[in-house]
């Protein structure tokens, strides 16, 4: 799953969102890097 689709699945968690950027954009990153 990319990160964008993530992002939005997360949108309506709020205060959850800031928390999970750094993680998701790093599994993100590393699936890249694969």
């Amino acid at each position: 799953m990319r990160l964008t689709t993530l992002l939005v699945d997360h949108l309506g968690q709020g205060p959850m969102l800031p928390s999970m950027m750094p993680t998701l954009a790093a599994s993100d990153a590393v699936r890249c890097a694969l």
